[in-house]
C-alpha cells in the first residue's frame, strides 16, 4: 500500500501554486466555453440573413453551418455543466 508523502516548506508552497494553476485554468476553460457559446449563437443568428438566398451554395453552407454550429454548442454546454 502506497502512502501519499506530504509536503513541507517550499515543496508545499509548490503544491499550493499547482493547485491555484489547476483552478486558473479551469475559470479560463470556462470563459472559453462561455465565450464560444456565444459566438457560434451569433453565427445561427447570422444565418437568417442569408436564408433567403437563391444560390445553393450559400444554402448549403448555411444547413452545414447551423447543424455542425449546434451540435458544437450542445457539446460546449455539457462541457461547462462538467465544470
Amino acid at each position: 500500500m502506497k502512502r501519499k508523502a506530504t509536503l513541507t516548506g517550499k515543496h508545499s508552497e509548490l503544491e499550493e501554486f499547482f493547485e491555484n494553476l489547476n483552478q486558473l485554468k479551469n475559470h479560463f476553460d470556462k470563459l472559453f466555453l462561455t465565450g464560444m457559446i456565444k459566438h457560434h449563437e451569433g453565427a445561427l443568428q447570422m444565418l437568417t440573413i442569408i436564408s433567403g438566398s437563391t444560390n445553393d451554395e450559400v444554402k448549403t453552407l448555411s444547413e452545414n453551418i447551423a447543424t455542425t454550429q449546434t451540435i458544437e454548442i450542445e457539446t460546449m454546454k455539457a462541457m461547462l455543466a462538467s465544470k
